[in-house]
């Protein structure tokens, strides 16, 4: 089994850090969801890309995507367990508050929250427009 987190080269705690991506095409219309893990390096001074995702099999329980449109009390809750999933495609048709291109079946989002789970302890951000 992993460890929740790996220490750097003086001793200090290192957590790993996801990334999130919201693709838009030209109208605004959301695309896709990419996520990447990160992992502070002593050696280069900056947080490094952690390509070999298998490491997180077993340091990461959940990981929840919220898209929300408050103005219509809907929100899509886009859950998953496999942390080598890097691409996410919502379910509706989501657009960016403030777009010109949405109709009445749009969702527009306002508030988006990613969150993740490792070894119980529960870590969120929600941001807001």
């Amino acid at each position: 089994m992993h460890a929740c987190r790996k220490d750097t080269d003086d001793g200090m705690p290192n957590v790993y850090i996801p990334s999130l991506k919201i693709v838009l095409d030209e109208s605004e219309k959301v695309v896709q969801i990419e996520i990447k893990w990160y992992l502070y390096s002593s050696l280069t001074a900056q947080y490094d890309e952690i390509t070999d995702l298998s490491i997180l099999k077993d340091i990461v329980e959940m990981v929840q995507i919220v898209l929300n449109d408050s103005g219509r009390s809907y929100e899509e809750i886009i859950n998953f367990s496999n942390t080598t999933t890097t691409t996410i495609i919502p379910d509706n048709s989501w657009y960016f508050l403030g777009s010109d291109n949405t109709n009445t079946t749009d969702y527009v989002i306002n508030t988006r929250s990613f969150g993740y789970r490792v070894f119980g302890a529960s870590f969120s951000f929600d941001l807001r427009q």
